[in-house]
């Protein structure tokens, strides 16, 4: 891709930026154009561009670091994130970084680095969220639940935490709970978090043959 048409590319992206599969699939193919071309600083500026814009929800944020991991750009994409100093991107690095550590099954790199970004920027819903799934991981379902409570506490808005909320609380049998946050969750996924609706819609309909509800 030529530079004008890059350029042009991502003026285009950002004026009609959405929360959606299209927008995935473009911001992919600028991102590995930009890591082909060695554009450090813009491939910086265009990953913080997505970060607390309430326009792209966390599970964006998740996926597009999954597509990049798994075109092999990892250790480009950390020694980037780890090389910039640039003022008032601390706690957007630190907290790219725990999604790719996340991505890469390094807890203990994943843990330091949100808990980073979370000293830099306590009031971060999405950190408090993809924290919470590390230690979900691990089995520490308890500290989990903690911070996806904050998560909802700090965002109202934000799905994704309801629906590990619901995760947890079948295994421990806890069905009101789990139906709770089940539905809100439906309540608040947005289009492009229309699988995991999906999957809501199926944990319900499994819930209420368990409970004997309908």
């Amino acid at each position: 891709m030529e530079e004008d048409q890059l350029k042009e590319s991502i003026r285009i992206l950002h004026q009609h930026s959405e929360n959606n599969r299209h927008d995935l699939d473009l911001r992919e193919h600028i991102l590995v154009t930009l890591l082909n071309q060695n554009e450090n600083h813009t491939i910086i500026s265009e990953l913080i561009s997505i970060i607390g814009d309430k326009v792209h929800s966390t599970q964006f944020h998740w996926d597009l670091i999954a597509r990049i991991m798994n075109r092999g750009f990892a250790d480009s994409l950390i020694a980037i994130l780890q090389d910039d100093n640039s003022p008032g991107n601390s706690f957007k690095v630190h907290y790219l970084l725990g999604l790719i550590y996340q991505c890469l099954e390094k807890s203990e790199d994943s843990i330091l680095n949100f808990e980073k970004a979370i000293s830099d920027n306590p009031n971060f819903a999405d950190t408090y969220y993809n924290l919470a799934n590390v230690y979900k991981t691990q089995g520490e379902d308890v500290k989990a639940i903690e911070l996806l409570k904050k998560s909802i506490k700090l965002d109202s808005n934000l799905a994704e935490p309801h629906f590990a909320l619901a995760t947890i609380y079948f295994k421990f049998h806890q069905y009101e709970e789990e139906k709770k946050h089940l539905n809100t969750f439906i309540q608040l996924a947005t289009d492009y978090l229309y699988p995991y609706k999906m999957n809501a819609y199926e944990l319900l309909r499994i819930l209420n043959i368990i409970t004997g509800t309908r």
